[in-house]
């Protein structure tokens, strides 16, 4: 399946924040880290560059925050975190389905990441009946049906505050 590259749709639609709501990422499922949450701006139209802010739950309960810069290269993006790690850490992931307010992801292996799938939802979106949506047709939100079928689907939505 090809990615949904369609660069002026994502810089519309790829602001805000954003709530993992499925995923098969280890990183996420593990319990290490937990409530994943990104939020993205556009810096610059073409090519599209946007900053990222990740946060997520540790161990301990206390929110970690993680910025970075998602940088347009076709057909996905290259992630660099900020400061010194980001001279060598990245990580390239592309958008497999995107409408508005949903954006299915696929993070290939990195130093920082095992890779996997997520379900993304934008803050003040129902994610109720995400599920069935997808289920119903995960070929056009970009997801092969056993990429569907080993997709962990959280029963809260991380909060967004």
């Amino acid at each position: 399946m090809q990615p949904f590259d369609d660069e002026t749709a994502l810089a519309s639609l790829m602001p805000g924040r954003w709530s993992v709501t499925a995923t098969n990422d280890p990183v996420w499922l593990s319990g290490e880290r937990r409530d994943p949450v990104f939020e993205y701006a556009v810096l610059r139209d073409r090519p599209l560059t946007l900053s990222t802010r990740s946060e997520f739950t540790e161990p301990d309960g206390k929110r970690k925050t993680i910025l970075g810069t998602e940088h347009w290269h076709g057909d996905g993006f290259t992630w660099r975190p900020k400061g010194a790690r980001g001279l060598v850490v990245r990580t390239h992931w592309e958008v497999l389905g995107a409408r508005q307010g949903l954006i299915i992801t696929r993070f290939a292996k990195s130093a920082v990441s095992q890779g996997g799938l997520a379900v993304m939802i934008a803050e003040g979106v129902d994610g109720s009946g995400l599920r069935s949506v997808v289920a119903a047709d995960p070929l056009s939100f970009g997801l092969a049906i056993p990429e569907f079928a080993g997709l962990t689907w959280f029963d809260h939505v991380p909060p967004l505050d």
